[in-house]
């Protein structure tokens, strides 16, 4: 065998050796903030549930999405709501009441009230 593939070989090894090294290292742990949240089979409510996950369970993230994080809680990988991660909204925050309460609207002749 030539010295040259032999070396190559070797750089060859120890870059993906490398790379899964990082990437180990790389995964993010996040904690569960609700009382409970769904572990889903993909990104989507539609999605049927794997399992319920209790709050301030620790779980690694494997894919980061905009709105599902596709995580690892113990060996079951699944997808979760990014907003379980995010916590309850304060109920002295007046912008948070604001967004949960009905409006109450009256259409008249002259127009909306």
């Amino acid at each position: 065998m030539n010295y040259r593939k032999v070396y190559l070989l070797i750089i060859v090894a120890m870059l993906v050796i490398f790379l899964v090294i990082i990437h180990l290292f790389a995964a993010e742990n996040v904690t569960i903030r609700r009382e409970e949240a769904m572990l889903r089979e993909g990104p989507g409510s539609y999605y049927p549930p794997i399992a319920i996950l209790p709050e301030d369970l620790s779980v690694t993230v494997v894919e980061d999405g905009e709105l599902w994080l596709k995580v690892q809680a113990d060996e079951q990988i699944g997808y979760i709501s990014r907003k379980v991660i995010e916590g309850k909204k304060d109920a002295d925050d007046m912008f948070a009441q604001m967004g949960s309460e009905r409006a109450i609207t009256e259409i008249s002749d002259i127009g909306m009230t």
